[in-house]
């Protein structure tokens, strides 16, 4: 986790949006993982902003399919995550 964080800092001292995005959403994961539903939630939204303005559809379904995760997982709303994880979805094809 600190090596992402570490990375995170990193990629804001030199204004990598790109870099920032996977690096809050790899945050996002871990926290999912680890059943943090407060700490996942704060990245993912953190990286939301992001998301528009990069027009990288690949990193956009992993934020959507983080999204589902914790959704589904961690926040026990079922329809909002599977909405996000065809979000996912659509983005790939």
């Amino acid at each position: 986790i600190q090596a992402i964080k570490t990375s995170l800092s990193i990629r804001k001292k030199i204004n990598d949006r790109k870099g920032i995005a996977s690096s809050l959403t790899a945050l996002a994961n871990i926290m999912i993982a680890l059943d943090d539903a407060t700490s996942a939630e704060y990245y993912l939204k953190q990286a939301e902003s992001l998301m528009n303005e990069l027009n990288n559809p690949l990193q956009e379904a992993v934020y959507y399919k983080s999204l589902g995760d914790l959704q589904s997982h961690l926040q026990n709303n079922l329809s909002e995550g599977i909405k996000n994880y065809k979000k996912a979805l659509a983005l790939q094809e």
